[in-house]
């Protein structure tokens, strides 16, 4: 069955080039994977959420010409490697069936304007949360309170980039 948010198609991209992204790079969770983890871990779902997921400065866009940040919650990092929690040893995805936005939607092949696109219908729903207070804001502030945070997307990039 083929998965769709946001009005995209899951891709279904598990190469090389798409594990390193796993090896650096936080993926961004959407408002819509947190319901449906949370449905379907019930009453083990804080410990798992925060375990599992940390706060990030998130995306920097510019909205009606003034730029700005939208904390963002992503996928938390091993401290030994710095992977992301959820890749196996083998470089396997170990919830690839059900990963968050930031990974299922997105692959190395895809150009950076479809990848705009697609962040921006996510971010438009994160934005909505934090502008009404909802449960994505709150985990953030709470991920942020207990220290499980992220360094920023385009901090990762730039050491990325410097050999």
């Amino acid at each position: 069955m083929q998965q769709t948010l946001y009005g995209f198609t899951r891709t279904i991209c598990a190469c090389e080039t798409c594990q390193d992204y796993c090896q650096h790079l936080s993926a961004m969770v959407s408002p819509l994977d947190l319901k449906r983890w949370q449905t379907a871990l019930k009453d083990g779902w804080e410990d798992w959420a925060f375990y599992h997921l940390a706060a990030s400065p998130g995306a920097i866009v510019q909205i009606q010409g003034k730029v700005m940040d939208i904390p963002t919650i992503c996928m938390a990092r091993r401290a030994s490697n710095g992977h992301c929690v959820m890749l196996l040893p083998n470089f396997q995805c170990s919830i690839h069936e059900d990963a968050p936005y930031g990974c299922a939607y997105y692959d190395h092949a895809m150009n950076a304007q479809e990848g705009n696109r697609r962040s921006e219908q996510c971010l438009v729903d994160i934005l909505y949360d934090w502008r009404t207070g909802g449960p994505y804001s709150a985990l953030w502030h709470a991920l942020a309170a207990q220290g499980k945070t992220v360094e920023a997307p385009e901090v990762v990039r730039e050491k990325l980039r410097k050999p």
